[in-house]
């Protein structure tokens, strides 16, 4: 995973999906989202997804509050500079207060769970007491909740409900739970000078509200270090290319990670790999479980869909590519 360097005044939006070279991904029923940056002083990141159209919108973020600073000093957002990621993981530092730094880590733990840890550190030499607010935002279909807070365990959560599915946000260390057109979990927080503080958060999204529940509250005890260094193992033998202008090493960073969400490591029913022909938002669930409703095929492709897949860097996964190829080459 290489960092890119982000510019100023220029959004930038990330697809994370479940990463198909370890987990076996079911192409018709794939929760797909987005990772949008810098897209304001007001809102530097947050989540979005629509779960493949049974919700109108679903959207996470981290807000936080300053209870010692001016409030000039409150709204003060820097942008975020760089950015690391991969198909199922990004992490990315912002400074959303004076004196406070984020290191934020997002992964796609399975298809239906989304999990973040948060390593929050005071820089500065004073001492720093603010509020953390983690929101979650759900427009439901025609019959589903909004996200509302609850309890599980005697724990408070965040819990809705949209189509099939009953999305559950845990936040580790006992959360205050908040009620308003922003539903959210909180944390007051007090740091000392160089304290830093780390909490962890998922949402699973599940069709049953206390499966989901338990999946989100494991996902949070998970083992980030093996998560990550199995992303370094499926890049180490990847081509990386860089140049002096960084746009283009984000672009070819870009054009890797496209490749890496598409492809299907041999995880259908063809016995070689194959891919998706796009993964994103609005996709990713057939409401007959077999794609027949879908306008077009999401995989089963024709020799131009191969063209334009290798167009996106054809040097980054040539053994794949080869094996692509021999389905049309020597069908079975």
């Amino acid at each position: 995973m290489q960092n890119i360097f982000l510019q100023e005044n220029k959004p930038l939006t990330i697809p994370l999906a479940t990463d198909t070279a370890h987990q076996v991904i079911d192409p018709f029923n794939d929760q797909v989202w987005a990772l949008r940056l810098n897209q304001g002083k007001e809102r530097t990141f947050d989540l979005h997804t629509t779960f493949g159209l049974r919700a109108r919108e679903m959207s996470l973020r981290v807000e936080f509050e300053s209870l010692n600073a001016a409030p000039l000093q409150e709204k003060t957002q820097q942008f975020i500079k760089s950015l690391s990621y991969f198909a199922n993981y990004a992490s990315f530092i912002s400074n959303p207060l004076p004196n406070i730094e984020v290191t934020h880590q997002i992964r796609i733990a399975e298809t239906n769970i989304i999990t973040g840890k948060l390593q929050i550190q005071n820089t500065g030499k004073t001492v720093q007491d603010f509020t953390l607010s983690l929101i979650a935002e759900l427009s439901p279909d025609e019959l589903g909740e909004p996200m509302r807070p609850g309890l599980e365990e005697m724990t408070n959560v965040l819990t809705g409900k949209t189509g099939n599915l009953s999305p559950v946000l845990f936040l580790t260390g006992g959360p205050d739970s908040r009620l308003s057109p922003f539903p959210a979990l909180q944390h007051k927080i007090l740091l000392n000078p160089g304290d830093r503080r780390s909490l962890t958060w998922a949402l699973a999204s599940l069709e049953d509200q206390n499966r989901s529940y338990n999946k989100a509250r494991i996902t949070t005890s998970g083992n980030w270090h093996g998560a990550k260094a199995r992303n370094r193992m499926s890049t180490a033998e990847q081509v990386q290319s860089s140049t002096d202008n960084e746009a283009w090493n984000s672009t070819f960073q870009y054009l890797r990670h496209i490749v890496q969400l598409l492809q299907l490591s041999g995880q259908t029913a063809s016995t070689t790999p194959t891919f998706l022909k796009s993964r994103a938002t609005d996709q990713g669930y057939s409401i007959n479980n077999d794609g027949t409703d879908y306008v077009q095929p999401v995989y089963f492709q024709t020799m131009l869909d191969v063209w334009y897949y290798t167009q996106f860097n054809p040097t980054n996964l040539p053994e794949n590519l080869k094996e692509i190829l021999s389905r049309f080459l020597f069908p079975t």
